[in-house]
């Protein structure tokens, strides 16, 4: 388990790793800085990504390991600041965000043999959009994330596209081929807003509404309603 607790140190938050043995014990806070934030763990716990930053410097996403401690994993090209946001179970491949001079974020995946690769932006992203990296396949050939223009997936081949006009990502199967979101955040707000609720995406059929889906399947779903959650495993169906 991982997590961040505020201290009353020179270091006002910090990245944490619990286990049943040693209990909660800190990653450490590196000379300057003034918190460290986890994000992320690979499945036997031995690597975790999250960000560092203090005030007087910029943010950067990092990656531990009880061998290396927190090493910062840098910049995208002219990039003023970084956020690791997820990893791989094997821990080998980290995804997030880099931001810009134009405070123009753009989602990243990083490798130790290839460093920070900056992943573009989907087609009709403006010039000022942003993007955002927010889960990676367990082998870290597909990305998905937030942009400007609705959430994405990303793959060598493909590269970034937009899988619907709204909303954001919540999982996917292994191989990526099947991806589970919301539509809009504003639904919680605005109940009318289109399109609103959850949402399966495959590259033969797009987005679709989970609930019309269910509807069609035979599931009652009256009195209910259906959301994916950020980490559930959808099947390939």
């Amino acid at each position: 388990m991982i997590g961040t607790a505020g201290t009353s140190t020179f270091c006002f938050e910090q990245a944490f790793r619990w286990t049943q043995s040693a209990g909660t014990v800190s990653l450490g806070c590196p000379q300057g800085q003034s918190f460290t934030t986890a994000a992320a763990v690979s499945s036997d716990g031995s690597v975790v990504v999250g960000t560092i930053g203090s005030q007087f410097s910029n943010s950067q996403a990092f990656r531990w390991t009880a061998a290396t401690g927190e090493v910062g994993l840098g910049f995208l090209p002219n990039g003023l600041s970084s956020e690791a946001l997820a990893v791989t179970p094997d821990g080998s491949v980290v995804v997030g965000g880099s931001n810009d001079p134009t405070h123009s974020e753009q989602a990243f995946r990083w490798t130790a043999a290839g460093g920070m690769v900056g992943l573009g932006f989907p087609p009709g992203t403006p010039s000022n959009g942003t993007s955002r990296a927010t889960l990676v396949s367990p082998d870290g050939s597909v990305v998905l994330g937030q942009s400007s223009v609705g959430p994405f997936r990303w793959t060598a081949a493909t590269g970034m596209v937009a899988i619907a006009t709204s909303g954001s990502p919540a999982a996917m199967t292994p191989d990526g081929a099947v991806v589970l979101g919301n539509f809009s955040s504003a639904c919680n707000a605005f109940p009318s807003f289109t399109p609103c609720g959850p949402f399966r995406w495959t590259a033969a059929t797009g987005p679709q509404h989970l609930q019309a889906l269910l509807t069609q399947s035979g599931v009652d779903l009256t009195g209910g309603t259906s959301a994916p959650r950020p980490g559930c495993r959808p099947t390939a169906r």
